[in-house]
Protein backbone atom coordinates (compact mmCIF):
# COMPACT_ATOMS: atom_id res chain seq x y z
CA UNK A 1 0.00 0.00 0.00
CA UNK A 2 1.63 3.33 -1.13
CA UNK A 3 -0.90 5.78 0.12
CA UNK A 4 -3.41 6.43 3.47
CA UNK A 5 -6.20 4.98 3.47
CA UNK A 6 -8.76 8.28 3.62
CA UNK A 7 -9.27 8.06 7.45
CA UNK A 8 -5.86 8.61 8.12
CA UNK A 9 -5.74 11.87 6.06
CA UNK A 10 -8.80 13.48 8.18
CA UNK A 11 -7.23 12.80 10.70
CA UNK A 12 -3.80 14.06 9.28
CA UNK A 13 -5.66 17.52 8.93
CA UNK A 14 -6.55 17.69 12.69
CA UNK A 15 -3.29 17.27 13.49
CA UNK A 16 -2.57 20.91 11.36
CA UNK A 17 -5.47 22.74 13.64
CA UNK A 18 -4.00 21.45 16.93
CA UNK A 19 -0.58 22.91 18.02
CA UNK A 20 0.93 20.18 20.25
CA UNK A 21 3.85 22.32 22.39
CA UNK A 22 6.87 19.76 21.91
CA UNK A 23 9.29 22.13 24.66
CA UNK A 24 10.56 20.78 27.52
CA UNK A 25 8.59 20.49 30.52
CA UNK A 26 8.79 24.18 32.79
CA UNK A 27 8.95 24.27 36.18
CA UNK A 28 5.09 25.01 36.43
CA UNK A 29 4.29 22.16 34.32
CA UNK A 30 6.21 20.20 36.86
CA UNK A 31 4.54 21.55 39.51
CA UNK A 32 1.06 21.62 38.32
CA UNK A 33 1.44 17.99 37.60
CA UNK A 34 3.01 16.22 40.59
CA UNK A 35 -0.14 18.68 42.29
CA UNK A 36 -2.44 16.05 40.55
CA UNK A 37 -0.65 12.90 41.80
CA UNK A 38 -2.47 11.01 44.93
CA UNK A 39 -1.21 10.77 48.35
CA UNK A 40 -0.90 7.12 49.68
CA UNK A 41 -0.26 5.79 46.13
CA UNK A 42 3.03 2.87 45.87
CA UNK A 43 5.76 3.54 43.92
CA UNK A 44 8.68 1.96 42.55
CA UNK A 45 11.07 4.88 43.47
CA UNK A 46 10.37 7.78 45.56
CA UNK A 47 6.37 7.85 46.59
CA UNK A 48 4.65 10.79 45.09
CA UNK A 49 4.17 12.25 48.71
CA UNK A 50 7.48 12.79 48.97
CA UNK A 51 8.12 14.90 45.84
CA UNK A 52 5.00 16.85 46.74
CA UNK A 53 6.56 18.11 49.70
CA UNK A 54 10.16 18.88 48.29
CA UNK A 55 8.53 21.17 45.22
CA UNK A 56 8.54 24.17 47.78
CA UNK A 57 12.10 23.72 47.33
CA UNK A 58 14.28 25.83 44.91
CA UNK A 59 16.90 23.49 44.66
CA UNK A 60 14.58 20.18 43.97
CA UNK A 61 12.52 21.90 41.57
CA UNK A 62 16.00 23.21 39.87
CA UNK A 63 17.18 19.46 39.73
CA UNK A 64 13.53 17.83 38.90
CA UNK A 65 13.51 20.96 36.09
CA UNK A 66 17.17 19.67 35.02
CA UNK A 67 16.39 15.95 34.92
CA UNK A 68 13.00 16.02 32.50
CA UNK A 69 15.00 18.46 30.03
CA UNK A 70 18.24 16.12 30.14
CA UNK A 71 15.36 13.10 29.12
CA UNK A 72 13.68 15.18 26.62
CA UNK A 73 16.19 16.71 24.30
CA UNK A 74 18.43 12.93 24.59
CA UNK A 75 15.06 11.09 24.10
CA UNK A 76 16.58 8.44 26.86
CA UNK A 77 14.73 7.45 29.87
CA UNK A 78 16.15 5.74 32.86
CA UNK A 79 15.84 2.07 32.48
CA UNK A 80 14.11 2.04 36.52
CA UNK A 81 11.78 4.55 35.18
CA UNK A 82 10.11 1.92 32.80
CA UNK A 83 10.55 -1.06 35.73
CA UNK A 84 7.74 -1.85 37.60
CA UNK A 85 7.21 -4.26 40.28
CA UNK A 86 4.27 -6.68 40.03
CA UNK A 87 1.83 -7.96 42.98
CA UNK A 88 -1.32 -9.74 42.20
CA UNK A 89 -4.61 -9.42 43.75
CA UNK A 90 -7.48 -12.22 44.28
CA UNK A 91 -10.50 -11.50 42.32
CA UNK A 92 -12.21 -13.33 44.84
CA UNK A 93 -14.65 -16.62 45.24
CA UNK A 94 -16.76 -15.62 42.60
CA UNK A 95 -13.90 -15.84 39.74
CA UNK A 96 -12.55 -18.66 40.72
CA UNK A 97 -10.57 -20.54 44.00
CA UNK A 98 -7.59 -18.99 45.79
CA UNK A 99 -5.18 -21.65 43.93
CA UNK A 100 -6.36 -20.40 40.26
CA UNK A 101 -3.65 -17.99 38.81
CA UNK A 102 -6.71 -17.00 36.31
CA UNK A 103 -8.63 -15.34 39.18
CA UNK A 104 -6.04 -13.19 40.43
CA UNK A 105 -5.77 -9.08 39.08
CA UNK A 106 -2.19 -8.38 38.20
CA UNK A 107 -1.10 -4.39 39.64
CA UNK A 108 2.25 -3.01 38.22
CA UNK A 109 3.37 -0.55 40.33
CA UNK A 110 6.08 2.03 38.71
CA UNK A 111 8.26 5.28 39.14
CA UNK A 112 6.81 8.04 40.02
CA UNK A 113 9.41 9.99 37.63
CA UNK A 114 8.39 8.55 34.81
CA UNK A 115 4.42 8.60 35.68
CA UNK A 116 4.93 12.35 35.58
CA UNK A 117 7.05 12.54 32.66
CA UNK A 118 3.20 10.63 31.16
CA UNK A 119 1.20 12.57 32.61
CA UNK A 120 2.98 16.18 31.64
CA UNK A 121 2.41 14.44 27.45
CA UNK A 122 -0.69 13.37 27.78
CA UNK A 123 -1.92 16.61 28.96
CA UNK A 124 0.06 18.87 26.36
CA UNK A 125 -1.98 15.45 23.60
CA UNK A 126 -5.40 16.03 25.04
CA UNK A 127 -6.96 18.10 22.59
CA UNK A 128 -5.06 16.22 19.80
CA UNK A 129 -6.59 12.76 20.45
CA UNK A 130 -9.89 14.11 21.82
CA UNK A 131 -10.73 15.34 18.47
CA UNK A 132 -9.75 11.96 16.86
CA UNK A 133 -12.19 9.72 19.19
CA UNK A 134 -15.16 8.98 17.99
CA UNK A 135 -18.49 10.64 20.43
CA UNK A 136 -19.42 7.18 20.91
CA UNK A 137 -16.20 6.39 22.86
CA UNK A 138 -16.92 6.77 26.61
CA UNK A 139 -14.53 4.87 28.47
CA UNK A 140 -11.36 6.19 29.39
CA UNK A 141 -12.28 9.84 28.15
CA UNK A 142 -12.02 12.90 30.36
CA UNK A 143 -15.32 14.06 32.01
CA UNK A 144 -17.27 10.96 30.67
CA UNK A 145 -17.51 6.75 31.46
CA UNK A 146 -18.66 3.66 30.48
CA UNK A 147 -22.08 4.61 32.74
CA UNK A 148 -22.80 7.08 29.58
CA UNK A 149 -23.24 4.29 27.24
CA UNK A 150 -25.47 1.72 29.50
CA UNK A 151 -27.65 5.22 30.15
CA UNK A 152 -27.87 5.76 26.48
CA UNK A 153 -28.24 2.00 25.59
CA UNK A 154 -31.01 1.67 28.23
CA UNK A 155 -32.83 5.07 27.03
CA UNK A 156 -32.84 3.46 23.69
CA UNK A 157 -34.57 0.39 25.04
CA UNK A 158 -37.09 1.93 26.50
CA UNK A 159 -38.28 3.86 23.91
CA UNK A 160 -38.06 1.00 21.43
CA UNK A 161 -40.76 -0.73 23.67
CA UNK A 162 -43.06 2.53 24.34
CA UNK A 163 -43.05 2.71 19.96
CA UNK A 164 -43.36 -0.93 19.80
CA UNK A 165 -39.87 -1.06 17.44
CA UNK A 166 -37.55 -3.58 17.38
CA UNK A 167 -34.20 -3.01 18.34
CA UNK A 168 -30.90 -4.67 17.35
CA UNK A 169 -27.69 -4.72 19.82
CA UNK A 170 -24.36 -6.13 18.51
CA UNK A 171 -22.04 -7.04 22.01
CA UNK A 172 -18.30 -7.97 21.27
CA UNK A 173 -15.81 -8.76 23.74
CA UNK A 174 -12.71 -8.63 22.72
CA UNK A 175 -11.10 -10.77 25.30
CA UNK A 176 -7.46 -9.70 26.48
CA UNK A 177 -7.10 -7.48 23.69
CA UNK A 178 -4.96 -4.67 25.33
CA UNK A 179 -3.14 -7.41 26.79
CA UNK A 180 -1.96 -8.38 23.28
CA UNK A 181 -1.67 -5.41 21.20
CA UNK A 182 2.00 -4.88 19.44
CA UNK A 183 2.99 -1.70 20.37
CA UNK A 184 5.38 -1.23 17.49
CA UNK A 185 1.57 -1.14 15.27
CA UNK A 186 0.30 1.27 17.78
CA UNK A 187 2.85 3.80 17.70
CA UNK A 188 3.07 3.51 13.88
CA UNK A 189 -0.48 3.97 13.63
CA UNK A 190 0.30 7.05 15.67
CA UNK A 191 3.16 8.17 13.55
CA UNK A 192 0.68 8.40 10.20
CA UNK A 193 -1.54 10.48 11.91
CA UNK A 194 0.82 13.49 12.51
CA UNK A 195 0.95 16.34 9.83
CA UNK A 196 4.83 17.51 11.05
CA UNK A 197 7.75 15.59 12.43
CA UNK A 198 8.31 18.10 14.87
CA UNK A 199 5.07 16.56 16.91
CA UNK A 200 6.70 12.98 16.71
CA UNK A 201 9.00 14.20 20.36
CA UNK A 202 6.67 13.67 22.64
CA UNK A 203 5.06 10.52 21.12
CA UNK A 204 9.05 9.15 20.69
CA UNK A 205 9.61 9.26 24.49
CA UNK A 206 6.44 7.09 24.78
CA UNK A 207 7.82 4.99 23.10
CA UNK A 208 11.13 4.96 24.31
CA UNK A 209 8.90 4.18 27.95
CA UNK A 210 6.91 0.92 26.72
CA UNK A 211 10.16 -0.67 24.68
CA UNK A 212 12.28 -1.08 28.16
CA UNK A 213 9.32 -2.27 30.14
CA UNK A 214 10.46 -4.92 32.48
CA UNK A 215 8.61 -5.98 35.88
CA UNK A 216 9.55 -8.33 38.12
CA UNK A 217 7.32 -9.92 41.47
CA UNK A 218 7.46 -8.03 44.54
CA UNK A 219 8.58 -10.75 46.95
CA UNK A 220 11.92 -11.38 44.56
CA UNK A 221 13.06 -8.36 42.98
CA UNK A 222 16.10 -9.92 40.83
CA UNK A 223 13.48 -12.04 38.97
CA UNK A 224 13.43 -9.58 36.04
CA UNK A 225 11.12 -10.09 32.83
CA UNK A 226 11.76 -8.09 29.82
CA UNK A 227 8.62 -7.18 28.66
CA UNK A 228 9.45 -6.45 24.55
CA UNK A 229 5.97 -6.02 22.01
CA UNK A 230 3.17 -5.45 23.92
CA UNK A 231 1.12 -3.96 26.14
CA UNK A 232 0.52 -6.12 29.35
CA UNK A 233 -2.48 -5.81 31.50
CA UNK A 234 -0.45 -3.99 34.43
CA UNK A 235 1.00 -1.42 32.22
CA UNK A 236 -2.57 -0.30 31.06
CA UNK A 237 -2.61 3.78 30.96
CA UNK A 238 -5.76 5.69 29.40
CA UNK A 239 -3.02 7.15 26.87
CA UNK A 240 -2.15 3.61 25.71
CA UNK A 241 -5.96 2.61 25.51
CA UNK A 242 -7.43 5.51 23.80
CA UNK A 243 -4.98 5.17 21.20
CA UNK A 244 -5.38 1.23 21.14
CA UNK A 245 -9.24 1.86 20.77
CA UNK A 246 -8.45 4.33 18.12
CA UNK A 247 -6.19 1.72 15.89
CA UNK A 248 -8.52 -1.02 16.89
Amino acid sequence: MTEAPDFIKNLKQISTTCQINCNPPSKDEIICTLKQLKNGKSSNDIPAIYLKSAIDSIEVLNEMTKLYDAVWKTEKIPQKWSHSRLITIWKGATKGKIDDPSAYRDIQIGSTFSKVLVIIILERIRTWYEKQIPDHQQGFRQGRGTTDGIYLVKRIQQLSYRSKKPIFVLFVDLSAAFDHLNRKWLFKSIYQRLATKESEKLFKLLEKIYALTTTALLENENDIHVIKEYAMEGQRHPLCLTFTTNML
